[in-house]
């Protein structure tokens, strides 16, 4: 990147990561957390003056701007199709040389500081610029990729992110609010550290259910939190006094599958019998993370969708947290991969987690 211009890689302790023009939303999150003392695994955003020049080094951002003008996005064929050759358009360019040697050094460093050498595994995570705002969150609307290891791996997944602003869902979303159109959006990337929990999931700083603003809402299973915002399984769910940290209600789900890190990407695969009833969070586990959701809550002044993960250790992490925009709010569910992405995912052994 050129001397003087915006930069193309910020660290998430640096002031230029609180400017959501720059870093996104999920990365400007990430900023306000890490500035407030909050446990947040460590990395670096890839900027969206990077995603912009890498762009337009090479005509792309025409040659997308063309692609979907005078397009009716709301039809999900439409979308569909406008998605697939997005994506066949970005498939085709590589990203700059001088990016790509950025990005490399910053993995490296990042790994360094950790005393992990030149190597470590890491969350890659779209942070779109309209994504997790107050009006309106964009959540599922892009992809993260996990467990990812290697610059060139790293690379490539931060190239997936910038296809995931077009995917036919993100298009089609963007197209029922008027106000958030595609060309005046850009995609930032956030390569964070990666957690391999013991156990994960979300949390919700209001009952999602009944809109009560005094509860915490906990739902959590072994692993990685991926099964539970995909909603592969009935997840452990506590409800807790946001005030005192008591417990309400606990209902224990079967917890039959788990997600967990792979030698590159992640696996599924299932919970031991006698595991799969036992609790997966402590009363201690639970009072951690009401602290912590009282912090999260009161930092960003309105509810919060936080997820968390406890490592082998017990040391817990936010791993991301988005304004609650509406509530009470629908189940998650999981989605299948467009057909753009799937050579990526069987080549690393995982798939999205959004």
């Amino acid at each position: 990147m050129s001397s003087g211009s915006p930069s193309g890689i910020v660290w998430f302790d640096a002031a230029e990561a609180h400017d959501v023009d720059l870093a996104g939303g999920k990365c400007r999150s990430l900023a306000a957390l890490i500035a407030a003392d909050l446990p947040v695994p460590p990395g670096f955003v890839v900027s969206t003056h990077a995603y912009r020049e890498a762009l337009s080094s090479v005509g792309l951002d025409r040659e997308i701007e063309a692609t979907l003008a005078n397009r009716d996005l709301a039809t999900p064929e439409t979308a569909e199709a406008v998605a697939r050759q997005i994506a066949w358009l970005l498939s085709r360019q590589s990203i700059p040389p001088p990016l790509t040697g950025e990005i490399a050094r910053a993995y490296s460093m990042l790994g360094e500081k950790l005393g992990h050498g030149s190597e470590v595994s890491v969350a890659v995570r779209s942070s779109a610029t309209a994504e997790d705002l107050t009006e309106a969150s964009f959540a599922g609307q892009q992809d993260t990729y996990l467990n990812i290891t290697g610059a060139e791996c790293v690379v490539q997944a931060i190239r997936e992110c910038w296809a995931s602003l077009f995917s036919a869902r993100a298009l089609a979303y963007r197209a029922q609010r008027s106000r958030w159109q595609s060309g005046s959006l850009a995609m930032a990337v956030g390569v964070q550290v990666m957690v391999p929990a013991r156990a994960a999931g979300v949390l919700f700083t209001v009952n999602p259910q009944t809109g009560d603003t005094s509860q915490l809402v906990i739902e959590a299973n072994w692993g990685l939190g991926e099964s539970v915002v995909a909603g592969l399984v009935t997840p452990d769910r506590y409800v807790v006094d946001k005030r005192t940290g008591q417990t309400i209600e606990t209902r224990i789900g079967q917890k039959s599958l788990e997600v967990v890190c792979g030698l590159r990407g992640t696996l599924h695969q299932e919970v031991p019998l006698p595991k799969q009833g036992l609790p997966c969070l402590t009363l201690a586990d639970r009072e951690h993370l009401a602290e912590i959701a009282r912090r999260v809550e009161a930092l960003f002044g309105s509810p919060q969708d936080i997820e968390w993960a406890f490592d082998a250790s017990d040391h817990c992490f936010v791993l991301q947290a988005r304004p609650v925009t509406t509530w009470p709010l629908p189940r998650s569910q999981s989605s299948t991969p467009s057909p753009a992405h799937q050579d990526f995912y069987r080549s690393l052994g995982a798939g999205p987690s959004k």
